[in-house]
């Protein structure tokens, strides 16, 4: 198995495919090297409900201000 992120069913997903959703841009986290990983694990997990209209949900998120 190659190195990068996959699905629960074991696909391999491009990082670049990674959609950045709204609340993402407004976040502390948003570009900190360190949160990239989990970061993108929380959004390769909820893609699928994005996709469906569903509004994405962050429990880390913190706001610039």
């Amino acid at each position: 198995m190659k190195g990068g992120y996959y699905t629960d069913s074991g696909n391999q997903v491009d990082p670049d495919s990674i959609e950045l959703p709204e609340l993402c841009k407004s976040c502390k986290k948003n570009g900190v090297e360190d949160e990239e990983i989990p970061c993108n694990l929380n959004r390769i997990d909820q893609q699928k409900d994005m996709q469906k209209g569903k509004r994405f949900i962050c429990e880390a998120f913190e706001n610039i201000e």
